[in-house]
Formats: structure tokens, C-alpha cells, sequence
């Protein structure tokens, strides 16, 4: 049995309004240095998203069961959706993140300048930010689980050490609301 491949080339320096990629079972993959897209849309049934290299407006996700790789994804926003699966985003650069997760694993590295949300049913979220805690403010809800900040655990009725509020007054919104798991966001 043979597989099939859909290649499209794409002029260099092409700006593209909207590309959108569907699949029912199979792998995806999207890499480029020299174009712009305003609007990628991957929806995927059983599978793998991969995208690198890519300069992105927003960036909508949705993965029923797969493993998603970004790497060097630049997005003014972007929304993931996966039920089941991993995502691994290495060398974010993010105006905003909206990140829903009924079960999986998480591993985020890179800069959110805006809002990092983060819902999860179950699953671990490790998550390091550019930037310090003074950069975000923050609001946590949970069931169970546990929810760590710069090493300190947190839920929706503490504070980490040397803020009076929930959080600092920089211009960055981080919100956590998980039923089980554990979300550990660190800075770098």
C-alpha cells in the first residue's frame, strides 16, 4: 500500500490571505520562511500537525486525537483546540494564546506579550515564558491539581510572594482553569 502526498509550492515572498488544511487521518506539514499568511486553519481528525518557520496573522487549531510540533510559529493570535493528544511549542512568539485541552500534554517555551489561557480537563502543562512575573497579571481557577507559578503553587484564593493582587501590573493576562492536572509556568 502506498501513501499519498499533496505537495503545494507556493511563490516565495507570497502573501496569502487564508489557507486552511483539513485532513481525516494523516500527517500535515507546513514550513516557510518567506511567506505570510493572515489566517492558517488546521483541522485534523487522527493525526499530526507540524508547522516551522511560519509568520502568521492568527492561527486556529483543532486536533479530535493527534500530536501537534510548532516551532518558530510567529502569530498576532492564536487558538488550539485538541481532545486528545501533545503539543510542543518551542520558540513561541505569540500576541495572544487561547489553548483548550480535554486531555494531553503540554510543553510551551517562547514570548506571549497579551494573554496566555490555558484550559485543561486533564492532563500537564509545562510552560516557560520570555519575560518575569511583573510582566503578567494572573487569575487561576481549579478542582483539583496542582497550578505552580515561578515555583510557587497557587490557586484561586493566593497570591504568589511580593504581589498584593493577583499578579503585577504589566500588560500581560495569564488565566488557568483546570478540572485535574498540573500547569507549571515558569520565566526565563
Amino acid at each position: 500500500m502506498s501513501s499519498a502526498q499533496l505537495r503545494i509550492f507556493v511563490p516565495s515572498e507570497a502573501e496569502l490571505d487564508e489557507v486552511k488544511l483539513s485532513t481525516a487521518s494523516g500527517e500535515t506539514l507546513l514550513s516557510s520562511n518567506e511567506i505570510r499568511i493572515e489566517s492558517l486553519i488546521c483541522e485534523s481528525a487522527s493525526g499530526d500537525i507540524t508547522l516551522s518557520n511560519l509568520d502568521l496573522g492568527t492561527l486556529n487549531l483543532d486536533v479530535a486525537s493527534g500530536d501537534v510540533e510548532l516551532s518558530n510559529v510567529a502569530a498576532d493570535s492564536a487558538k488550539i483546540n485538541i481532545i486528545s493528544g501533545r503539543l510542543n511549542y518551542s520558540n513561541a512568539n505569540l500576541g495572544s494564546l487561547e489553548l483548550d485541552m480535554a486531555s494531553g500534554n503540554v510543553k510551551l517555551d517562547g514570548e506571549i506579550t497579551e494573554l496566555l489561557q490555558v484550559r485543561m480537563v486533564s492532563g500537564d502543562a509545562d510552560i516557560v515564558l520570555t519575560g518575569s512575573l511583573e510582566d503578567y497579571s494572573y487569575s487561576v481557577k481549579k478542582i483539583s491539581g496542582d497550578i505552580r507559578i515561578n515555583g510557587h503553587e497557587v490557586d484561586g484564593n493566593s497570591f504568589l510572594p511580593g504581589t498584593s493582587s493577583s499578579g503585577s501590573s504589566g500588560g500581560g493576562h495569564i488565566e488557568i482553569d483546570t478540572v485535574s492536572g498540573s500547569v507549571k509556568i515558569d520565566f526565563r
